[in-house]
């Protein structure tokens, strides 16, 4: 192995962790949703309930045998479970960069107001 060959494998591990599903805070919204405690979601995917509390927190993935008890609780079909995280994701993109919009149209309207006092 040449030292391009690992460089492009290590590009390519650090883009997929970077691009790792993440969607503890879905899982947490569903389970509110239905008014189920992590408790009885722990029993109900067979796992203790710390565990449970991993998936919640994103500090582990769910492993997809999970995913797919957890679309079948919430009716959902597995890619729609996940892709409820992307939409998130993407919302909270559109939503920070219309913040910085309105932001920087307030500050040109601040210098436009500077301007027209000071000319």
């Amino acid at each position: 192995m040449n030292i391009d060959h690992i460089q492009r494998i290590k590009s390519a591990l650090i883009n997929r962790y970077s691009m790792k599903i993440q969607f503890g805070y879905i899982l947490k919204d569903l389970r509110k949703s239905k008014n189920l405690s992590q408790q009885e979601l722990a029993n109900y995917l067979c796992i203790s309930r710390p565990t449970y509390l991993r998936f919640e927190k994103n500090l582990v993935e769910a492993p997809l045998s999970k995913l797919f008890e957890l679309s079948e609780l919430y009716q959902l079909d597995v890619v729609k479970l996940i892709s409820k995280d992307q939409l998130k994701r993407t919302k909270q993109k559109k939503n920070k960069k219309l913040l910085i919009t309105n932001e920087m149209h307030h500050v040109k309207q601040m210098v436009d107001l500077a301007v027209h006092l000071t000319g």
